[in-house]
């Protein structure tokens, strides 16, 4: 397995970095690839806690594809 590692930016319509009623948001993250061979088929698994939330809906696989040896790459979910 490729040593990779990740950040994610919550952005929320308002910029308040709080999810309320009825707005919408979205969750940035760039995944780096630290090793020295292209990672392949990268793909983000995203679940919810025991405590399941009304209303969020959002897909559980996004998909980043390969990320070359030191690059990174950007995905949205929404």
């Amino acid at each position: 397995m490729l040593p990779l590692d990740f950040n994610v930016v919550f952005k929320d319509r308002n910029g308040n970095g709080i999810l309320e009623a009825e707005e919408s948001a979205t969750l940035e993250i760039e995944i780096r690839n630290l090793g020295m061979r292209t990672a392949y088929d990268v793909q983000v698994h995203c679940s919810e806690s025991e405590k399941q939330t009304k209303g969020l809906s959002y897909s559980p696989t996004m998909v980043a594809g390969d990320i070359m040896e030191k690059k990174k790459k950007k995905i949205l979910m929404a």
